[in-house]
């Protein structure tokens, strides 16, 4: 056979292949794209950032140069001549390194995600994007978005440098080829889109709905429907575990409650059987396995935050010292970007969002601050009874009271555009209804609205701009005034010496139990009828103690004269409490940063403490194992895993009765089976259903020990943490992360949870400063920058963080510069 035909024959060949691989299958990205060796995945196999020494970058709405000095590790170190030109210049570089990211991202809070992924992604048929998408809208993030961006266009000095920022990330995206587009997009064929303030404000509210999404309204009601009010009280009691509170216990509060309509039905904090009777259609346990399967996973429990401060009467230096670590989704590209912004007037470092100007936490030539969860309820679910066919029209207060309607369009990868009609009420979204939801047939005429403060117009925004330029006590106190949701606590140190907690957020002021159940829609008394002050949220300044600090807990003693709602953590709280009381006592010379960092990386686990006493003694045998172990959740730690799976087979088996009716309910916190196991022994809860005989604590202990005996792991096995990329993709996330810690300890790493930003800052003339978070600068998987920290955050290893006077400071610290010119 002659060359020819055979050319031929390959010609045709290569090219059907090419045709082939250039179209997509199903929902896969067409693969032509992705292996083209001139515009596809090769192109990202480095940095993408200018070389060294290249001419300037000219960007259209500059004023004047900015000089971008990168350090070793990838930080940016801008020097601008004003703050617009700052927050261009900001924009352009984060989206440099993060551009997919901080796009995928708003498009996930925006619910366009099928837009990009197709109606399901990791399981095809599941439909489980297109519902994630229909549910973001429902419960209005969309929305909050566009009351957000309200909020910061009535703000000039937020919404100028939103503006400036989203003009320096469109600068970065019309210099692209598609040659130049990161990974992602040529994985998902798909292109970058321009960048609007509301994809900022979009952002905003992201994370604010993944730190306001654990109340557990539809749970608790549908247990009190089942066990009755006894039972309930006893597993799941109000107002529990007030250990260790943030504000120190003692403090004097100088006002009282506001006057609140408390409905009758409420009496004792508990809605009466005639009020569950009602909304009875929304509380049955069948309902609730299906409903469970339409919401949104909640946060993990026992992972939240841990910050403080320490008054420079109490360390080496004299200086306050000030730590915070935020315990958030462990991801690649990692959640934050560290930056230094400096302009006339204006020097701070830190961490921000990719996505949003400024700093988020971090420090400036004078104060330093951070941030954790306030854990606080800020999402009530309201039963609405429609009052015809069309339900235009809902009861309230014994009137009929007309919804309004928002079309959200929802186009899905292929051409199919849904469209969704999410009905209003004074509460604000329907989000259940006979559109979406189990199914409960045409008929009904009952929905469930979602009460959220984030869906108020507010500017969050500034406070964070705020704190850049925050350098006393007054101006700290100045930045938190407009902050609403979700509600944080911001520690604050100052160079003058000063240290300060605060609890801040819009907070609804409760009657006792309103919000810890299903509330009835129709009625005035159940609505959120008045807020707390601001002045009156919880703070602490300048205690008597020596320092301030929180992680998750109650905020206030019994002596606060406001109820207090949410999920409080009990444990990681007692921890820091008692090491900082007893440092400050023990150690003369004072504490220093070394002292905060061994404390964020403490692996001490005090339940552990508490409980693991009375499990020896009802289990003789584990002495042998458990025996001489010290309650630390060290990586390598044997003992560890052990106990571990030994007290988790034991929670489950406890409360069997629960884990029996299925998805849609919760268990008791941990503390509650502490103190059933310490003081209630022969409780009917430690009664296994399943068998035949009464199991007191001993037994079940046993039973317990015996049930877990195959765990010969280490820890970090055991736990398995995993780094992983946003969209879940082995070969670009760290798959075996060998670190120490675990839920309800001051490193409070998980499975896919952890210190997402580990921050210690001495307060000195100038401020030194130490950080360290999961993963690297650039979140291009092809960047040697991409997981650069990783190792380090993983060995608990900090790195000093280098903070700048000028354009002109120590030019052999950052030996990559980058000029950008009008």
């Amino acid at each position: 056979m002659s060359r020819l035909p055979l050319f031929l024959l390959g010609m045709v060949l290569t090219g059907g292949l090419v045709w082939l691989l250039d179209r997509p299958m199903g929902d896969s990205p067409a693969l032509g794209r992705l292996l083209n060796p001139f515009d596809g995945f090769w192109t990202n196999a480095g940095a993408v950032r200018p070389a060294s020494g290249q001419d300037a970058l000219r960007l259209e709405g500059l004023s004047a140069p900015v000089q971008v000095r990168y350090d070793g590790d990838g930080v940016p170190h801008l020097f601008a001549e004003n703050l617009e030109d700052l927050a261009m210049a900001q924009g352009y570089v984060v989206a440099a390194d993060r551009l997919w990211q901080m796009e995928f991202q708003t498009h996930a809070a925006a619910g366009r995600l099928a837009e990009i992924l197709g109606p399901d992604f990791a399981e095809p048929g599941d439909g489980k994007i297109l519902r994630f998408d229909r549910l973001q809208r429902r419960e209005g993030l969309g929305y909050a978005a566009e009351q957000g961006l309200k909020g910061m266009q009535a703000d000039p000095r937020t919404w100028s440098l939103v503006e400036a920022y989203a003009r320096g990330v469109n600068a970065y995206i019309e210099g692209l080829l598609p040659a130049e587009y990161p990974l992602e997009y040529k994985l998902l064929g798909y292109a970058p889109e321009p960048w609007k303030p509301l994809k900022t404000a979009l952002l905003v509210k992201l994370m604010a709905q993944d730190l306001s999404s654990r109340e557990y309204d539809l749970e608790h009601t549908r247990l009190l429907r089942h066990f009755g009010a006894a039972d309930f009280a006893e597993l799941f009691p109000d107002q529990a575990n007030r250990r260790a509170p943030i504000v120190a216990p003692g403090t004097p509060f100088d006002f009282g409650p506001i006057d609140l309509d408390t409905p009758e039905a409420y009496a004792g904090g508990l809605p009466s059987p005639e009020a569950l009777a009602a909304m009875e259609d929304f509380t049955d346990s069948k309902l609730g396995m299906e409903l469970a399967a339409w919401r949104s996973p909640k946060p993990p429990s026992g992972y939240g935050s841990n910050n403080w401060a320490v008054s420079g009467a109490h360390t080496a230096s004299g200086h306050p010292l000030l730590a915070n670590d935020p315990h958030l989704a462990l991801r690649l590209p990692s959640i934050w970007y560290q930056v230094q912004l400096h302009a006339p007037d204006y020097n701070v470092r830190g961490v921000t969002l990719p996505g949003a100007p400024g700093v988020v936490i971090g420090f400036n030539e004078k104060a330093a601050w951070g941030v954790t969860n306030a854990g606080r309820d800020v999402r009530d679910w309201y039963r609405i009874a429609f009052t015809d066919a069309a339900r235009s029209a809902y009861r309230h207060e014994g009137k009929d009271r007309p919804i309004t309607e928002r079309v959200e369009e929802i186009r899905v990868k292929g051409g199919e555009v849904l469209y969704d009609t999410v009905r209003y009420t004074h509460h604000c979204p329907v989000v259940y209804d006979e559109r979406f939801g189990p199914a409960k047939g045409e008929e009904d005429r009952s929905g469930l609205a979602l009460r959220w403060e984030m869906h108020q117009v507010s500017n969050e925004m500034a406070t964070f701009l705020g704190f850049n330029t925050a350098y006393t006590l007054a101006d700290y106190k100045a930045a938190l005034e407009g902050f609403q949701c979700p509600g944080q606590n911001f520690v604050f140190a100052s160079g003058e010496g000063d240290i300060a907690i605060t609890q801040q957020g819009r907070f609804p002021a409760r009657w006792p139990g309103q919000g810890r159940f299903l509330l009835d829609g129709s009625r005035a008394d159940h609505d959120w009828q008045a807020y707390i002050p601001h002045a009156q949220n919880a703070q602490n300044i300048n205690p008597p103690r020596g320092f301030v600090g929180s992680a998750n807990q109650y905020p206030a003693d019994s002596t606060y004269p406001f109820y207090q709602l949410g999920e409080f953590e009990d444990f990681r709280n007692r921890r820091y409490v008692e090491q900082l009381s007893a440092w400050i006592e023990a150690k003369p010379g004072g504490l220093t940063p070394q002292d905060m960092m061994a404390l964020q990386l403490d692996n001490a686990a005090v339940y552990a403490r508490d409980l693991l006493p009375a499990l020896l003694e009802a289990v003789p045998d584990a002495r042998t194992v458990l025996g001489s172990w010290e309650g630390s959740y060290d990586a390598q730690s044997m003992e560890a895993a052990r106990f571990h799976a030994w007290f988790d087979t034991l929670y489950t088996m406890a409360f069997d009765e629960i884990t029996a009716l299925g998805p849609g309910h919760r268990l008791p916190e941990w503390h509650r089976l502490i103190s059933l196991a310490l003081e209630q022994p022969q409780s009917r809860w430690w009664d296994l259903q399943s068998t035949p005989q009464q199991e007191d604590f001993a037994a079940l202990a046993q039973q317990a020990w015996n049930a877990s005996a195959g765990e010969d792991r280490p820890w970090w096995e055991a736990r398995g943490t995993v780094v992983s990329h946003l969209l879940n993709l082995p070969a670009l996330s760290r798959n075996s992360v060998p670190a120490g810690g675990g839920p309800s300890i001051l490193n409070a790493t998980s499975a896919e949870w952890g210190p997402s930003w580990r921050m210690v800052v001495e307060l000195s003339d100038p401020p030194r400063a130490w950080g360290i978070y999961p993963g690297g600068q650039s979140g291009h998987p092809g960047d040697p920058g991409y997981e650069a920290l990783l190792d380090d955050w993983i060995e608990g290893r900090y790195r000093e963080l280098l903070f700048l006077t000028g354009p002109e400071d120590r030019p052999e610290s950052t030996p990559f510069t980058l000029t950008l010119q009008p």
